[in-house]
């Protein structure tokens, strides 16, 4: 609660004669003053509940509740997937499958994109035909999305103060790396020509570089 007052003491009764140009000054003042005060009390105090980086983790696209950046922490050997929902009628419990399948989902579009990247090369050399490269890519990476993500796991989760459900979730890369080695033994039966593909020389530069991208956030 906050009150204005007005120093009296160095006034004479000349000073108190109402006049109507004063008045309308005086009026002017405080009502500024009051618009004032009014603006520093309702500061929204939400603003300081969300961050977008800390000094012990990775860069967060955009504002996010303190505890997902303080989860994302600077791991070379790591891949994060952020995902939120809303808490709505159906209540926490469906907001929490659907924060967490988003966050599952983040890490298939980062294992897809590693193996993109290291296979890259090998649809532009003359190993195998372009066809049968695109072809082998292809199966590996719908592989990808069907797979479980063995080795990945829930870090951290939480609601915000705005009704979110928040799901932090990682994979290793000895996990990654699992994973995308049988998704190309099946790309490699699917794709007999194309044996001569292997990304594992690769892999893991293709992994360094994902990982070191931003964290995004899958929802909201």
């Amino acid at each position: 609660m906050y009150s204005l007052f007005i120093n009296t003491t160095n006034l004479s009764c000349g000073d108190l004669k109402p006049t109507k140009e004063g008045t309308m000054k005086k009026v002017f003042v405080l009502i500024g003053c009051v618009l004032a005060v009014s603006a520093c009390a309702s500061a929204p105090a939400s603003a300081s509940k969300t961050s977008k980086t800390t000094s012990d983790g990775r860069a967060v696209t955009g504002g996010r509740p303190q505890f997902v950046q303080n989860a994302v922490k600077k791991k070379a050997d790591t891949l994060y997937g952020v995902g939120v929902a809303k808490i709505g009628a159906a209540g926490l419990g469906q907001a929490r499958t659907i924060a967490s399948s988003r966050a599952r989902a983040d890490i298939s579009r980062q294992l897809n994109l590693i193996v993109k990247e290291a296979l890259r090369d090998f649809t532009e050399s003359s190993e195998v035909s372009p066809q049968d490269a695109v072809s082998y890519q292809e199966v590996v990476i719908e592989t990808l999305s069907k797979s479980a993500l063995t080795g990945s796991s829930i870090i951290e989760e939480d609601r915000d103060g705005d009704n979110n459900y928040w799901v932090v979730m990682t994979m290793g890369k000895s996990n990654v790396a699992q994973v995308i080695n049988q998704a190309q033994a099946a790309a490699r039966l699917a794709v007999p020509k194309a044996q001569a593909l292997d990304a594992a020389a690769r892999m893991d530069a293709a992994f360094q570089k994902i990982a070191a991208e931003p964290v995004g956030v899958s929802g909201n």
